[in-house]
């Protein structure tokens, strides 16, 4: 029986690829699309004990930006199951991406250290990306999400900086998502917005009274 089921569950893992490699969609290039994909597949076989065929997924796609995505995807699953194959592509791509000031790339980086649950590491990288003065649009509060993933809630909290309340309580309902507590946590945030706005006290009234 556990012979036929680990079969089973491997025949749905090649579909998968399969699907994987084929799978279009009406706003982005198949190419990317692909890569997402096999990215999540890739780290679905580590969450299942298969580390080999996982970084088989991974290394089989192309050697470009889009293509180091499935693997950042399954070094991150390595890394967090105590894979060194893992934590060594992570470490060699965030070299490569330093030597070539690659922000994209240390953006990438930012995430997969996160989703390893590494937090020194995603709070080093993470310092980096945040020490520039002049961050693209949005960008400040993705990296403040990575760190609010990796553990990290006092340093993504002190360092998002938007320039309205309303801007701030956007920007804290988005890093606090996966937060237990995150509903408290906005009740009590949009409690005090109410101290000073009157439209937030409408909406705390109406937080209130569900």
């Amino acid at each position: 029986m556990a012979l036929a089921g680990e079969t089973d569950a491997k025949d749905v893992f090649v579909r998968a690829e399969s699907v994987a490699r084929t799978a279009t969609d009406d706003w982005s290039t198949p190419e990317y699309i692909q890569t997402l994909a096999l990215g999540a597949v890739a780290s679905a076989l580590v969450s299942c004990g298969w580390a080999d065929e996982a970084w088989r997924v991974a290394e089989s796609t192309e050697r470009n930006r889009d293509g180091a995505i499935p693997r950042l995807e399954a070094a991150a699953a390595l890394a967090r199951a105590g894979d060194q194959r893992g934590s060594g592509f992570i470490a060699d791509f965030w070299n490569m991406c330093l030597q070539n000031s690659h922000r994209d790339g240390m953006l990438m980086i930012c995430s997969a250290l996160a989703q390893a649950g590494l937090a020194k590491d995603t709070e080093a990288v993470a310092g980096k990306l945040l020490a520039d003065p002049t961050p693209e649009a949005g960008e400040r509060t993705t990296v403040c999400g990575y760190l609010a993933q990796a553990g990290l809630r006092a340093p993504a909290l002190r360092n998002l900086q938007p320039d309205s309340l309303d801007r701030y309580l956007e920007e804290l309902a988005r890093i606090a998502a996966g937060w237990p507590d995150c509903a408290d946590i906005l009740r009590e945030t949009v409690g005090v917005a109410s101290w000073v706005r009157s439209d937030w006290k409408r909406v705390h009234a109406t937080i209130m009274a569900h």
